[in-house]
């Protein structure tokens, strides 16, 4: 501030104010004075002005100051149209407008197994949760197409050995080699899979209301008979030819 004095006689002028009483810029500590910015921030749970010289100062103090974005690497502040101001803090100290976050999210997250999106809420896809399969994750909206890719197979009907509502509750034999057949293919395979008699040509295996289970191993080596079929195919083998 300057005071300029025109007069036509001697006049003693006494400063009734002075410099130290008007605010300073932060950054270059001199008065501030035409127009100047103000940055609010919370400093020990208080909120304090910093009030900046216009030009270099301004840059200055951003540069000092203002976090930098992870995910855009813009300054965190407001710009018109584009950031709010507002952020989120990461675990390591870096910070994350809150406009940016999602799309960091997205692009840091662990990615799901099966689909190779990352493991995140994504609005119409995802909602975020999802299974710790092995040493991966899997969206929890994923997994059910996950698990008929991953699953062993039936080898009697070859569709997935899990459960299908509507088709197989999940339960299963396992057989030699550590193959795995439904619970509810198990009796077609039975019959698929067992030897016949060599009288009725029906499987050699229990059947309720026809066969025990019994068989008798013919000592030709030309195959097995029901226990049941016996009789008859000693009668057939031994009619006159």
């Amino acid at each position: 501030y300057c005071l300029t004095l025109f007069s036509s006689k001697p006049t003693a002028v006494v400063p009734v104010s002075d410099t130290s009483s008007l605010p300073v810029c932060c950054v270059c500590q001199r008065a501030l004075s035409g127009t100047f910015r103000t940055f609010t921030h919370e400093q020990d749970g208080q909120m304090k002005v910093d009030r900046v010289c216009q030009g270099a100062c301004v840059d200055a103090y951003r540069e000092r100051n203002t976090p930098v974005c992870v995910d855009c690497h813009q300054r965190i502040e407001v710009v018109e149209g584009r950031f709010s101001g507002r952020m989120f803090s990461l675990p390591d100290g870096s910070s994350v407008h809150a406009e940016c976050i999602d799309a960091y999210q997205i692009r840091t997250s662990e990615k799901c197994i099966h689909c190779g999106h990352a493991i995140a809420a994504i609005p119409g896809r995802f909602d975020g949760k999802y299974y710790q399969v092995g040493g991966g994750k899997c969206h929890g909206e994923c997994m059910e197409a996950y698990q008929l890719s991953t699953a062993q197979h039936c080898v009697h009907c070859g569709e997935p050995v899990m459960k299908i509502a509507g088709r197989f509750d999940g339960r299963f034999y396992k057989i030699e080699g550590d193959q795995l057949v439904h619970f509810e293919c198990w009796g077609q395979y039975q019959a698929a899979a067992a030897p016949k008699c060599v009288h009725c040509q029906q499987p050699i295996l229990q059947i309720p209301g026809r066969f025990d289970g019994r068989f008798y191993d013919l000592a030709s080596g030309a195959g097995k008979v029901h226990f049941e079929c016996w009789e008859g195919y000693q009668t057939l083998a031994n009619a006159p030819k």
